[in-house]
Protein backbone atom coordinates (compact mmCIF):
# COMPACT_ATOMS: atom_id res chain seq x y z
CA UNK A 1 0.00 0.00 0.00
CA UNK A 2 1.75 3.24 -1.09
CA UNK A 3 0.90 5.94 0.88
CA UNK A 4 1.48 10.03 0.59
CA UNK A 5 0.68 12.16 3.24
CA UNK A 6 -2.14 10.76 3.67
CA UNK A 7 -1.58 9.26 7.70
CA UNK A 8 -5.38 10.19 7.97
CA UNK A 9 -6.90 7.60 6.07
CA UNK A 10 -4.40 5.49 6.81
CA UNK A 11 -6.76 4.95 10.38
CA UNK A 12 -10.15 4.08 8.81
CA UNK A 13 -8.32 2.08 6.09
CA UNK A 14 -6.32 -0.70 8.46
CA UNK A 15 -9.14 -0.51 11.21
CA UNK A 16 -11.20 -2.61 8.30
CA UNK A 17 -8.58 -4.34 7.48
CA UNK A 18 -7.41 -5.96 11.18
CA UNK A 19 -10.39 -8.20 11.26
CA UNK A 20 -9.27 -9.74 8.17
CA UNK A 21 -6.21 -10.48 9.03
CA UNK A 22 -4.84 -14.42 9.54
CA UNK A 23 -1.72 -16.48 9.48
CA UNK A 24 0.30 -15.98 6.11
CA UNK A 25 -1.32 -12.20 5.40
CA UNK A 26 0.99 -9.20 5.88
CA UNK A 27 -0.48 -5.34 5.31
CA UNK A 28 2.98 -3.78 3.95
CA UNK A 29 2.45 0.09 4.06
CA UNK A 30 5.42 1.87 1.79
CA UNK A 31 5.93 6.23 2.98
CA UNK A 32 6.76 8.00 -0.22
CA UNK A 33 6.68 11.25 1.79
CA UNK A 34 10.78 11.83 1.94
CA UNK A 35 10.13 12.84 5.66
CA UNK A 36 8.18 10.07 6.54
CA UNK A 37 4.36 11.44 7.02
CA UNK A 38 3.50 8.45 7.97
CA UNK A 39 5.80 7.06 10.15
CA UNK A 40 4.08 7.59 13.56
CA UNK A 41 0.30 6.71 12.79
CA UNK A 42 1.45 3.36 10.83
CA UNK A 43 3.95 2.99 14.28
CA UNK A 44 1.02 2.27 15.99
CA UNK A 45 -0.75 -0.48 13.82
CA UNK A 46 2.78 -1.96 13.71
CA UNK A 47 2.77 -2.33 17.76
CA UNK A 48 -0.99 -3.31 18.12
CA UNK A 49 -0.93 -5.95 15.00
CA UNK A 50 2.05 -8.07 13.98
CA UNK A 51 0.63 -8.30 10.60
CA UNK A 52 1.94 -4.56 9.76
CA UNK A 53 4.92 -3.28 8.28
CA UNK A 54 6.38 0.15 7.29
CA UNK A 55 8.90 0.56 4.83
CA UNK A 56 10.23 4.04 3.66
CA UNK A 57 10.74 4.86 0.16
CA UNK A 58 11.90 8.83 0.00
CA UNK A 59 12.68 8.70 -3.76
CA UNK A 60 9.58 10.72 -5.26
CA UNK A 61 6.91 9.13 -6.97
CA UNK A 62 4.67 5.94 -6.90
CA UNK A 63 6.48 3.91 -8.90
CA UNK A 64 9.24 3.93 -6.92
CA UNK A 65 7.28 3.48 -3.94
CA UNK A 66 5.29 0.13 -5.45
CA UNK A 67 8.59 -1.51 -7.10
CA UNK A 68 10.16 -1.03 -3.02
CA UNK A 69 6.43 -2.56 -2.03
CA UNK A 70 7.05 -5.49 -4.42
CA UNK A 71 10.36 -6.23 -3.81
CA UNK A 72 9.68 -6.30 0.10
CA UNK A 73 6.44 -7.81 -0.35
CA UNK A 74 6.85 -12.00 1.09
CA UNK A 75 3.37 -13.32 -0.42
CA UNK A 76 2.62 -15.74 -3.36
CA UNK A 77 0.17 -13.02 -4.46
CA UNK A 78 0.60 -9.48 -3.37
CA UNK A 79 -2.82 -7.36 -3.78
CA UNK A 80 -1.98 -3.75 -4.24
CA UNK A 81 -4.61 -0.82 -2.36
CA UNK A 82 -4.80 2.62 -2.58
CA UNK A 83 -4.34 4.94 0.55
CA UNK A 84 -7.19 6.59 -0.26
CA UNK A 85 -9.68 3.22 -0.48
CA UNK A 86 -11.40 1.74 2.05
CA UNK A 87 -11.98 -2.33 1.92
CA UNK A 88 -15.24 -4.21 3.17
CA UNK A 89 -15.30 -7.09 5.64
CA UNK A 90 -14.45 -9.76 2.90
CA UNK A 91 -12.29 -7.89 0.72
CA UNK A 92 -9.34 -10.37 1.38
CA UNK A 93 -11.56 -13.58 1.31
CA UNK A 94 -12.50 -12.76 -1.78
CA UNK A 95 -9.16 -12.48 -3.30
CA UNK A 96 -8.09 -15.11 -1.52
CA UNK A 97 -10.65 -17.56 -2.84
CA UNK A 98 -8.71 -16.68 -6.30
CA UNK A 99 -5.47 -17.10 -5.37
CA UNK A 100 -6.62 -20.61 -4.35
CA UNK A 101 -8.17 -21.13 -8.15
CA UNK A 102 -4.27 -19.77 -9.34
CA UNK A 103 -5.09 -16.97 -11.39
CA UNK A 104 -2.71 -14.45 -12.54
CA UNK A 105 -4.22 -11.83 -11.67
CA UNK A 106 -7.31 -10.54 -10.65
CA UNK A 107 -9.35 -6.86 -10.20
CA UNK A 108 -12.00 -5.82 -7.59
CA UNK A 109 -15.08 -3.73 -7.67
CA UNK A 110 -14.69 0.13 -6.60
CA UNK A 111 -17.83 2.46 -5.89
CA UNK A 112 -16.81 6.32 -5.04
CA UNK A 113 -18.07 7.42 -1.50
CA UNK A 114 -17.69 10.94 -2.23
CA UNK A 115 -17.14 14.30 0.07
CA UNK A 116 -20.46 16.17 -0.40
CA UNK A 117 -23.37 15.82 -2.74
CA UNK A 118 -21.54 15.65 -6.91
CA UNK A 119 -23.84 18.21 -9.14
CA UNK A 120 -26.27 17.23 -11.10
CA UNK A 121 -24.19 17.76 -14.40
CA UNK A 122 -21.47 16.13 -13.36
CA UNK A 123 -22.75 12.85 -11.21
CA UNK A 124 -22.45 10.29 -14.09
CA UNK A 125 -19.14 11.16 -14.99
CA UNK A 126 -17.60 11.12 -11.59
CA UNK A 127 -19.59 7.45 -10.86
CA UNK A 128 -17.41 6.83 -14.49
CA UNK A 129 -14.03 8.17 -13.13
CA UNK A 130 -14.31 6.56 -9.47
CA UNK A 131 -15.96 3.17 -10.32
CA UNK A 132 -14.93 0.00 -11.52
CA UNK A 133 -18.13 -1.92 -12.21
CA UNK A 134 -18.77 -5.08 -14.48
CA UNK A 135 -21.23 -7.04 -14.92
CA UNK A 136 -19.94 -10.55 -14.83
CA UNK A 137 -19.46 -13.51 -12.89
CA UNK A 138 -16.65 -13.92 -10.37
CA UNK A 139 -13.63 -15.19 -12.78
CA UNK A 140 -14.71 -13.78 -15.57
CA UNK A 141 -11.88 -12.80 -18.07
CA UNK A 142 -11.08 -9.30 -17.86
CA UNK A 143 -8.32 -8.92 -20.57
CA UNK A 144 -10.23 -7.44 -22.94
CA UNK A 145 -10.97 -4.17 -20.71
CA UNK A 146 -7.28 -4.00 -19.63
CA UNK A 147 -7.18 -0.18 -20.69
CA UNK A 148 -9.91 0.24 -17.68
CA UNK A 149 -8.25 -1.29 -15.42
CA UNK A 150 -5.56 -0.30 -12.89
CA UNK A 151 -3.42 -1.67 -9.44
CA UNK A 152 -5.80 -0.06 -7.58
CA UNK A 153 -7.81 -3.34 -5.44
CA UNK A 154 -6.21 -5.57 -7.66
CA UNK A 155 -4.34 -8.96 -6.97
CA UNK A 156 -1.32 -10.14 -8.55
CA UNK A 157 1.06 -13.30 -8.66
CA UNK A 158 4.33 -11.99 -7.51
CA UNK A 159 6.43 -14.91 -9.32
CA UNK A 160 4.78 -14.96 -12.65
CA UNK A 161 3.40 -11.11 -13.09
CA UNK A 162 6.72 -9.56 -11.91
CA UNK A 163 9.41 -12.28 -12.00
CA UNK A 164 13.20 -10.90 -10.05
CA UNK A 165 12.73 -7.79 -12.85
CA UNK A 166 11.62 -3.98 -11.49
CA UNK A 167 7.38 -3.90 -12.23
CA UNK A 168 6.77 -0.92 -13.05
CA UNK A 169 8.57 1.38 -15.45
CA UNK A 170 9.99 5.08 -14.28
CA UNK A 171 9.16 6.61 -17.62
CA UNK A 172 5.48 6.51 -16.39
CA UNK A 173 6.72 8.26 -12.41
CA UNK A 174 5.92 11.55 -13.56
CA UNK A 175 3.44 11.30 -15.87
CA UNK A 176 1.20 8.50 -14.68
CA UNK A 177 -0.02 5.47 -16.04
CA UNK A 178 2.57 2.98 -14.84
CA UNK A 179 -0.17 0.72 -13.82
CA UNK A 180 -1.79 0.72 -17.39
CA UNK A 181 1.26 -0.20 -18.59
CA UNK A 182 2.15 -2.76 -16.60
CA UNK A 183 -1.24 -3.97 -17.25
CA UNK A 184 -0.51 -3.90 -20.74
CA UNK A 185 2.67 -5.68 -20.57
CA UNK A 186 1.05 -8.84 -18.61
CA UNK A 187 -1.94 -9.07 -21.35
CA UNK A 188 0.89 -9.12 -24.34
CA UNK A 189 2.43 -11.67 -22.39
CA UNK A 190 -0.44 -13.71 -22.54
CA UNK A 191 -1.91 -13.50 -18.78
CA UNK A 192 -5.37 -13.60 -18.44
CA UNK A 193 -7.17 -10.93 -16.08
CA UNK A 194 -10.04 -12.35 -13.15
CA UNK A 195 -12.74 -10.29 -12.10
CA UNK A 196 -13.26 -10.29 -8.43
CA UNK A 197 -17.11 -8.69 -7.31
CA UNK A 198 -16.46 -9.41 -3.83
CA UNK A 199 -13.44 -7.72 -3.28
CA UNK A 200 -15.36 -4.61 -3.08
CA UNK A 201 -13.48 -1.49 -1.79
CA UNK A 202 -14.86 2.16 -1.58
CA UNK A 203 -12.20 4.96 -2.85
CA UNK A 204 -13.02 8.23 -0.95
CA UNK A 205 -13.52 11.22 -3.17
CA UNK A 206 -12.27 14.95 -1.52
CA UNK A 207 -14.27 17.97 -2.76
CA UNK A 208 -11.34 18.88 -4.85
CA UNK A 209 -11.75 16.02 -7.12
CA UNK A 210 -15.74 16.81 -7.97
CA UNK A 211 -14.95 19.51 -10.03
CA UNK A 212 -15.38 19.79 -13.74
CA UNK A 213 -11.55 21.29 -13.87
CA UNK A 214 -10.19 18.59 -12.55
CA UNK A 215 -12.26 15.72 -14.85
CA UNK A 216 -10.84 17.77 -17.81
CA UNK A 217 -7.50 17.71 -16.89
CA UNK A 218 -7.84 14.02 -16.04
CA UNK A 219 -9.37 12.89 -19.03
CA UNK A 220 -6.63 15.03 -21.32
CA UNK A 221 -4.24 12.92 -19.47
CA UNK A 222 -6.22 9.23 -20.03
CA UNK A 223 -6.12 10.05 -23.54
CA UNK A 224 -2.51 10.94 -23.62
CA UNK A 225 -1.65 7.53 -21.39
CA UNK A 226 -3.56 6.10 -24.42
CA UNK A 227 -0.85 7.00 -27.00
CA UNK A 228 1.95 6.79 -24.38
CA UNK A 229 1.64 3.53 -23.45
CA UNK A 230 1.12 2.37 -27.45
CA UNK A 231 4.38 4.40 -28.30
CA UNK A 232 6.59 2.91 -25.41
CA UNK A 233 5.84 -0.42 -26.45
CA UNK A 234 8.87 -2.98 -27.88
CA UNK A 235 5.89 -4.42 -30.30
CA UNK A 236 6.07 -2.39 -33.58
CA UNK A 237 2.19 -3.44 -33.75
CA UNK A 238 1.37 -1.14 -31.25
CA UNK A 239 3.64 1.52 -32.23
CA UNK A 240 2.13 1.92 -35.56
CA UNK A 241 -1.55 2.56 -33.47
CA UNK A 242 -0.18 5.29 -32.60
CA UNK A 243 -1.37 7.55 -35.67
CA UNK A 244 -4.76 5.59 -35.83
CA UNK A 245 -5.46 6.72 -32.01
CA UNK A 246 -4.26 10.22 -32.96
CA UNK A 247 -6.78 10.35 -35.42
CA UNK A 248 -9.63 8.85 -33.25
CA UNK A 249 -8.51 11.81 -30.79
CA UNK A 250 -9.32 14.75 -33.80
CA UNK A 251 -12.44 13.13 -34.31
CA UNK A 252 -13.92 13.52 -30.76
CA UNK A 253 -12.85 16.89 -30.76
CA UNK A 254 -14.32 17.57 -34.25
CA UNK A 255 -18.03 15.85 -32.78
CA UNK A 256 -17.66 17.01 -28.63
CA UNK A 257 -16.52 20.26 -29.42
CA UNK A 258 -19.42 20.57 -32.13
CA UNK A 259 -21.96 19.21 -29.35
CA UNK A 260 -20.28 22.11 -27.05
CA UNK A 261 -20.49 24.64 -28.97
CA UNK A 262 -23.93 23.68 -30.08
CA UNK A 263 -25.20 23.88 -26.44
CA UNK A 264 -25.48 20.55 -25.86
CA UNK A 265 -24.67 18.96 -22.68
CA UNK A 266 -22.01 21.55 -22.64
CA UNK A 267 -19.27 20.65 -19.55
CA UNK A 268 -19.73 16.86 -20.68
CA UNK A 269 -19.13 17.42 -23.95
CA UNK A 270 -15.84 19.87 -22.73
CA UNK A 271 -14.80 17.20 -20.48
CA UNK A 272 -14.76 14.57 -23.27
CA UNK A 273 -12.95 16.91 -25.35
CA UNK A 274 -9.82 17.11 -23.58
CA UNK A 275 -9.72 12.94 -24.22
CA UNK A 276 -9.21 13.25 -27.55
CA UNK A 277 -7.05 16.21 -27.22
CA UNK A 278 -4.89 14.46 -25.11
CA UNK A 279 -4.69 11.73 -27.59
CA UNK A 280 -3.58 14.43 -30.43
CA UNK A 281 -1.45 15.64 -28.20
CA UNK A 282 0.28 12.96 -26.45
CA UNK A 283 3.73 13.65 -26.55
CA UNK A 284 3.22 17.15 -24.91
CA UNK A 285 4.26 16.96 -20.83
CA UNK A 286 1.27 18.51 -19.78
CA UNK A 287 -0.34 15.25 -18.24
CA UNK A 288 -0.42 15.01 -14.57
CA UNK A 289 0.64 12.03 -12.95
CA UNK A 290 -2.35 11.95 -10.04
CA UNK A 291 -4.72 11.76 -13.09
CA UNK A 292 -3.52 9.14 -15.77
CA UNK A 293 -4.63 5.89 -14.28
CA UNK A 294 -7.06 4.72 -16.97
CA UNK A 295 -7.48 4.81 -20.53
Amino acid sequence: MPTYRRADMLTELSHALVPQLRDGVEVLIVDNCPDGSARNTVAGFVAEHAHFYYLHEPKSGVVHARNAGVAAARGEYILFLDDDEVPSKNWVAAFSKLAKQDVMAAFGRIVPRYEDEPSIELHTMLNRCFSREFDHPMGHDLTPHFVDLGTGNAMFHKKRCFGNGVPFDARFNHSGGEDTHLIKTLVNRGAVLSWCPAGLVEELVPAARMRAQYLRERRFAQGQLRCQILARSPRISDRIKVPVWMGVGALQMAIYGAKAALGKDVVANRIRYQGGLGKLMWWHSKGAGEYANAG
